[in-house]
């Protein structure tokens, strides 16, 4: 049985804050992906504890910096 993934969206301006929530909640990074969408760019930053995945999403415009 595959497990639910949760997918939450975030803004530029959270990230720091959501990863921050993440460490202090005892999940650790596995993953940073990066695809080019057509508006711009897709971040996905894949977190996990206990084999509860949560994935934060973040969309940047082409010519917006990270």
């Amino acid at each position: 049985m595959i497990e639910e993934q949760k997918m939450l969206t975030i803004d530029k301006a959270d990230l720091l804050k959501e990863v921050s929530q993440m460490h202090t909640s005892g999940y650790r990074l596995v993953q940073i992906s990066c695809t080019k969408i057509a508006v711009g760019i897709e971040i996905n930053y894949s977190f996990d504890k206990n084999y509860e995945f949560v994935n934060l999403r973040l969309t940047l415009a082409s010519a917006e910096e990270a």
